[in-house]
């Protein structure tokens, strides 16, 4: 009762959407802003979506994001090298 007084949201609902919804909410958005460049985000996003889309906005740390970057850097190293 307190929160609903003070105007305080529960945002739950923010913290357990799921990274692929997030991702396609803000290419959407990006679409509109930078339409030059959607094609250069929908990749990058695809990328997103496959290896953390299933996690929770709440789940993902700087750890998690460290290691993403570095599993996309992996694989795109190993392209070049083919």
């Amino acid at each position: 009762m307190e929160r609903t007084f003070n105007g305080v949201k529960d945002k739950q609902n923010d913290r357990i959407r799921r990274i692929a919804e997030l991702a396609d909410l803000y290419l959407a958005a990006y679409k509109i802003r930078n339409p030059d460049s959607a094609t250069f985000a929908e990749s990058a996003l695809r990328h997103v979506k496959r290896l953390q889309g299933k996690k929770i906005q709440a789940e993902i740390s700087d750890k998690i994001m460290n290691t993403y970057q570095t599993e996309r850097l992996s694989a795109c190293s190993k392209m070049k090298a083919m």
